[in-house]
């Protein structure tokens, strides 16, 4: 079920460059089950949403890129999650904004390596590349930071509770 709420929250936002709702529902399974249901779901949620993706399919070494950081993502969230959620609620809020920025930082780092990798490029010649994906990281850094801070908590209110953590 988090696999759908993921892929579905990835699809909600895709008119929005670099602003999304996948990280943060693999995030929370990371939270609710663990690392590694938390990483299984970030894989399952990234191959769906990669493979039926309405911009394309992206190069085979892009797409590796992105399942393995939705699944470090839920993995990292899983194993981190008591140090998490024993906080305060405002603590929560800012560790898990902090450990989003940190997880999406990973994520669009081995993604936009794996761009220029995918497309042949000498890697003398991926600096335009990178500099390139700078401003759309940023964007992904910032919006992922809020999203994790602003929606992780209530949804742990909501839903944490109900397991016994």
């Amino acid at each position: 079920m988090l696999t759908a709420v993921g892929v579905s929250g990835g699809y909600l936002l895709i008119a929005v460059p670099n602003v999304e709702l996948l990280s943060v529902t693999i995030a929370f399974s990371g939270l609710l089950l663990g690392g590694g249901s938390g990483a299984f779901v970030g894989l399952a949620s990234g191959a769906i949403f990669g493979l039926l993706n309405v911009i394309g399919l992206p190069y085979p070494p892009v797409y590796l890129a992105q399942l393995a950081g939705y699944s470090l993502t839920g993995f990292i969230f899983g194993r981190f999650r008591m140090k998490l959620i024993s906080s305060h609620p405002w603590a929560f809020a800012w560790k898990v904004g902090s450990l989003g920025f940190v997880c999406t930082f990973v994520y669009d780092t081995i993604t936009n390596l794996a761009f220029p990798l995918a497309t042949g490029v000498a890697p003398a010649h991926w600096w335009p590349y990178l500099t390139a994906a700078v401003p759309f990281a940023i964007t992904h850094l910032v919006a992922n930071s809020l999203i994790f801070a602003l929606l992780l908590p209530p949804a742990w209110a909501a839903l944490g509770k109900r397991f016994s953590l």
